[in-house]
């Protein structure tokens, strides 16, 4: 039963109201002065208030108000009550929050109808209430709940880094060691020897791409990714996205435009599946955030300029949607991150969508593009080689086919490095002895003076002793001082900044390599250690 207060200093009105009300079914509590109603509401909270609007020494507005600054009250519906009717006062019981009023000589079924009303306005806005409550605390516990998954994925890939770095550190001497030895360079190894240690060789390098299997595609939950080399027709990728998102877009009120270019080649060799989901969420995105205007599908081709890249094909969307600040279009490749706090709210989503393309896009060789003004719209450009190949896998497939002396003197042997490498003197940055032995081998075999520092410090001081120093070559992780301070002193200094720093390290992260060139790395190589791809790096800054 529904219990109605009725709050007027009129005892014969009163009477009145409560033999009606009580008519109708309800429990009726009754108050003269209005200075014990909220004593009287925290010993009974009633479901609806009548309230007079003219009171001797108040009046219900200012009544009203008070009530309204009260949380535990504010949801209580109040109609006012009043013998004449003032445009001006009722206007100000409006805003006050009244939800209605009825005048003291109104019809009994009138007054039953308003105040069944105003009571059902009460339910609805408890079982509001209890909705938003529930949602809230699902909210809570979904927000708990990917903390703990951010916090689990965390730990996870620091456990992947530190595995992938104490497992790559034996492996970086245990294959340039044997390749080293392979060479034969002294002519004194038997046949048997030399098969010894290409066995030794090859495990070793069947261990460094089971450590890359489990490491590559950690940040993507699935876990392991395959890339599935494949004929990819793009007038057939065209068209899927037409017929998936043209409907759509036209229900939205947009306009869709496909453009082809008449020179673009008519198939690329990639995986089309991951091509379809990276276009895909780029088509998503510009159908959600666009409210006027068109979104376009443009694919044309990227020629190759004389000495450069090879032929790409560029896979564009554009949308004349909200677009995305300029100081949010990297972060928003992040994971769990989108333009604007308020992009969630207003649109949903957990900034899922272009992490995941992110690393689509990387595994496909390919490149993404971002062009957006806010308030004008957005272009994202997928860029792809036209013929998309695993070079270590085809040239170790090729190295296969080769006799032993000419695949040795492929792999191992440059002819020029010894001129390059004579006399330069280098220097050697790594905590591990054992790395350090692996390199300083290898370089003085071809002349090199080499000198060590074991950690970030250690290096600094080298240089201010060896002012004639040409390259360093260095880990990230050590003790004291790592790497990445190691790079910025280094830079800092007039007399060091203009020194090639070549990092060699066994973290394999992009993040890690861009943060490192970033601070100024000339290049980043990750152990185990490729002598060739060192060797071609070396000709380069010496």
């Amino acid at each position: 039963m529904s219990n109605i207060l009725v709050l007027d200093d009129d005892r014969y009105f009163l009477q009145r109201m409560t033999i009606c009300l009580e008519s109708f079914g309800y429990s009726v509590e009754t108050l003269i002065e209005p200075q014990y109603l909220f004593q009287l509401l925290e010993v009974h909270l009633s479901d609806l208030i009548l309230l007079d609007i003219h009171m001797p020494g108040t009046d219900g507005v200012a009544v009203l108000q008070q009530l309204k600054t009260h949380a535990e009250y504010q949801s209580i519906p109040v109609i006012m009550l009043t013998a004449d009717i003032d445009n001006q006062t009722l206007s100000k019981c409006f805003e006050a929050g009244a939800i209605d009023f009825i005048n003291k000589g109104i019809d009994e079924s009138i007054l039953k109808a308003r105040v069944k009303s105003a009571l059902k306005t009460r339910e609805y806005f408890k079982q509001l209430q209890q909705e938003i409550t529930e949602r809230k605390k699902i909210e809570e516990t979904l927000k708990l709940a990917k903390e703990q998954a951010e916090s689990s994925n965390q730990a996870k890939s620091q456990f992947l880094a530190n595995m992938s770095h104490e497992m790559r550190n034996p492996l970086n001497n245990i294959l340039p060691l044997s390749e080293f030895l392979l060479k034969n360079s002294d002519g004194n190894l038997t046949s048997g020897d030399l098969d010894c240690i290409q066995a030794i060789y090859d495990a070793g390098k069947e261990l460094h791409l089971l450590i890359k299997d489990l490491l590559d595609f950690s940040s993507i939950e699935a876990g392991r990714v395959e890339v599935l080399k494949e004929e990819v027709v793009l007038n057939a990728l065209s068209q899927n996205l037409t017929r998936d998102f043209q409907h759509l877009v036209e229900e939205k009120g947009l306009t869709w435009h496909v453009q082809i270019a008449p020179d673009l080649s008519p198939t690329i060799i990639s995986d089309e599946q991951k091509i379809r989901q990276i276009l895909k969420n780029f088509v998503s995105n510009a159908l959600k955030f666009t409210h006027q205007g068109s979104i376009q599908v443009h694919f044309y081709p990227i020629h190759a300029k004389a000495g450069g890249i090879k032929k790409r094909v560029a896979l564009e969307i554009s949308d004349t949607g909200i677009g995305i600040p300029l100081e949010k279009q990297t972060s928003i490749f992040d994971v769990f991150q989108q333009g604007d706090v308020t992009i969630q709210k207003k649109y949903g989503g957990f900034g899922l969508g272009l992490a995941i393309v992110k690393n689509l896009t990387f595994l496909l060789k390919g490149k993404i593009q971002l062009q957006s003004e806010e308030g004008k719209g957005s272009t994202f450009t997928l860029l792809l080689p036209e013929t998309l190949l695993d070079k270590s896998t085809d040239r170790e497939k090729i190295q296969k086919q080769l006799p032993r002396s000419q695949r040795d003197k492929d792999l191992y042997s440059d002819p020029q490095i010894s001129e390059v490498l004579a006399d330069k003197k280098i220097l050697i940055v790594d905590d591990e002895i054992r790395n350090i032995f692996t390199l300083k081998s290898i370089l003085q075999q071809h002349k090199a003076s080499i000198l060590i520092g074991r950690n970030g410090r250690e290096a600094l001081e080298q240089l201010e002793q060896h002012p004639n120093i040409q390259l360093i070559i260095m880990d990230i992780v050590m003790p004291e001082m790592d790497g990445f301070e190691a790079i910025q002193n280094i830079r800092r200094q007039k007399n060091t900044h203009h020194i090639p720093i070549i990092i060699l390290s066994a973290r394999t992260q992009p993040l890690e390599c861009s943060k490192c060139l970033n601070m100024g790395a000339n290049e980043f190589l990750t152990k185990p250690l490729d002598v060739k791809k060192l060797f071609k790096i070396l000709r380069k800054y010496l």
